[in-house]
């Protein structure tokens, strides 16, 4: 709990106009010495220094989407299989031109497998982007899109 809570404080420590303390405060550290020891145990950096520089630091990932994942390799839980189609209604948007911080994988054919191959911490790092616009997202490409010697497994961050 109190790693997602450091996680979810160095997220609010980009806003520039909330104190430290504020911070601190608002994810039940009981003083400013307290959270600024705790964050720089978990993070290698005081809140001052991460606030200044806003380096990558891994931030927490729940497991429950790891140890779910791993079960049903295991065929532990068997997974109805869904013949019922739905109907989506997609709508075209014009958006501005952006950038892309893109990681591929090599040999990983699922999620877990791509996370030991490039790093787990790469999600938490592509996070911890101040500029990002959304979450990062994990992604197979098709066939057609995937480079020689890549295989189509890939996390992506889009940033402004």
């Amino acid at each position: 709990m109190r790693w997602l809570r450091l996680s979810r404080a160095a997220i609010e420590l980009w806003d520039d106009s909330k104190r430290v303390i504020d911070v601190a405060l608002d994810f039940a550290f009981n003083s400013h010495e307290v959270f600024t020891r705790a964050f720089s145990d978990r993070f290698g950096m005081t809140p001052q220094d991460y606030r200044k520089n806003t380096p990558m630091i891994p931030l927490f990932m729940p497991t429950s989407i790891r140890d779910y994942h791993l079960i049903k390799m295991k065929g532990a839980v068997n997974m109805p299989d869904k013949t019922d189609t739905k109907v989506i209604f997609v709508q075209g948007v014009d958006r501005p031109p952006r950038r892309l911080i893109l990681k591929r994988g090599v040999k990983a054919d699922n999620y877990f497998d791509y996370c030991n191959e490039v790093g787990c911490d790469i999600w938490g790092e592509l996070c911890s982007i101040k500029q990002a616009l959304y979450e990062p997202i994990g992604m197979w490409l098709p066939e057609n899109l995937r480079q020689p010697g890549t295989n189509g497994g890939l996390i992506c961050c889009f940033l402004l």
